[in-house]
């Protein structure tokens, strides 16, 4: 009949896949869930592991807490404190009990805030590389509808001694990805679902 074809053009946004992860620093990984080491296992990067906080080596470098691995005494002691004051960089992926209390420089509440949208503060700083404004929404990596995607138990948004880096709830009053300076290190606590999510979703990988 002559008539134009119907055409319908959308974007369609990609990542970058993670094959290799490039780390120059000593890592010590404390993971009971066993995500963590196999993944780095996978990504060839070389690590010490340790079976509680006591074991955690006092030289400089990265100390990598796995999901959900701190018991309540653990999360509110004051072993990831000490690690950060005397120069480690310490990352804590996602728990059911998360950091607070003793353990942490600064009053620092956790929520039963949990949810599937959260937005990155800071787009364009490395900790954000070839991430956009809406990757850290909806992830699934195969999860039962009821299941919480992409945070838990997200702390209350912090006003002094700490930055929030993804915040997230209603009116944005949350924060799940949090950095806090401590003496001479760094603690990063991280309520996104990374460590569920490591290798299924590609955000999260990235």
């Amino acid at each position: 009949t002559g008539a134009t074809p119907y055409e319908e053009v959308r974007a369609i946004p990609t990542l970058p896949a993670i094959d290799a992860l490039n780390v120059n620093v000593p890592v010590t990984v404390f993971d009971r869930s066993g995500i963590v080491t196999g993944y780095l296992a996978r990504m060839g990067v070389r690590c010490d592991t340790v079976e509680n906080l006591q074991e955690v080596p006092t030289h400089d470098g990265l100390l990598l807490i796995g999901p959900d691995t701190l018991s309540e005494s653990e999360a509110y002691g004051q072993d990831v404190l000490v690690a950060a004051n005397r120069g480690q960089r310490v990352i804590v992926l996602e728990q059911e009990t998360p950091v607070g209390g003793g353990n942490l420089p600064i009053p620092l509440a956790s929520t039963a805030a949990n949810g599937g949208y959260a937005h990155p503060q800071g787009l364009g700083t490395p900790i954000f590389r070839d991430l956009g404004r809406d990757d850290l929404i909806d992830w699934s990596a195969g999860a039962p509808a009821t299941d919480v995607p992409v945070y838990k138990h997200a702390y209350q948004k912090p006003v002094s001694g700490a930055r929030s880096l993804a915040h997230c709830g209603p009116m944005l009053p949350y924060s799940a990805l949090v950095e806090v300076p401590c003496g001479k290190g760094i603690i990063v606590l991280c309520q996104l679902r990374i460590g569920r999510t490591l290798g299924l979703d590609p955000a999260a990988d990235v």
